[in-house]
């Protein structure tokens, strides 16, 4: 390095610094920033969710309130079938397996959310009340995957 002027070997040590301060940008802050916009932006659709959960919180019922709740007498998966037919949910029916005489399995492909949801309203007011609900989002928007236990009340 002896052999270069002073004037090159500046040039040089400029040309590092400023390779490694891009480099720097490039590998760490500019991903950082990146990772905050994403999560600034899921932050703000959560707090949007949370917001049109509450203004639709008035629609549920009150806690303790009274309900006039049938009790089931019967067989389940008649019940279900009886209940997915009237609903026209029959093309989203996966699945339909009995546990027992009181507990029954259901998943659901593809289904509307909102039919998902209004299904559960039905079958509870016809006395079932429901063990277990898993809900996974599907390729489509608006549409779930679901599996649900049922038991009588």
């Amino acid at each position: 390095m002896s052999r270069y002027s002073t004037r090159e070997k500046m040039i040089v040590l400029l040309a590092i610094i400023i390779m490694s301060g891009l480099s720097i940008h490039a590998l760490l802050i500019e991903p950082y920033q990146n990772r905050m916009t994403n999560l600034s932006e899921q932050l703000q659709q959560a707090n949007g969710d949370l917001q049109w959960m509450k203004t639709m919180l008035h629609r549920l019922p009150a806690r303790g309130e009274n309900q006039t709740q049938k009790s089931f007498d019967g067989s389940l998966a008649n019940l279900i079938n009886k209940s997915v037919r009237q609903q026209k949910l029959n093309t989203f029916l996966t699945q339909m397996t009995p546990r027992g005489d009181d507990e029954i399995r259901v998943r659901f492909s593809a289904i509307p959310f909102e039919q998902l949801i209004r299904f559960v309203a039905i079958v509870n007011d016809e006395g079932l009340n429901v063990k277990d609900l898993r809900i996974n989002a599907a390729d489509s928007p608006g549409q779930v995957d679901s599996s649900l236990v049922l038991n009588k009340g």
